[in-house]
């Protein structure tokens, strides 16, 4: 075995949210979600605007991103949310904290 095969993979997908296509990383490195997590340790919303910012490739989230948060669709929102935990590796976290 070779602990090479569990590095993040520079890969992006390609998927349709709400009819609009974003292309997304496939991985985060551990380091890049450390460093949100440190740096928004209890703001949910925040760390979740971040994971977004960090996986969108194509559009890239632009400056004002978080001012176009509160307008974003919510559906668009949920989706971008989703895959972002999905892909960090959060959703697993969560549900094992829950129990």
């Amino acid at each position: 075995m070779t602990w090479e095969r569990f590095k993040a993979k520079e890969e992006v997908e390609t998927v349709v949210i709400a009819g609009e296509v974003f292309k997304i990383r496939k991985s985060l490195k551990a380091r890049e979600l450390r460093e949100i997590l440190n740096k928004h340790p209890n703001d949910v919303q925040a760390i979740q605007k971040e994971l977004i910012k960090a996986i969108v490739v194509d559009p890239k989230p632009p400056e004002n991103f978080d001012e176009l948060w509160d307008e974003m669709d919510a559906s668009i929102q949920a989706e971008l949310i989703a895959k972002a935990m999905e892909i960090s590796g959060l959703n697993k976290l969560f549900r094992l904290a829950m129990g």
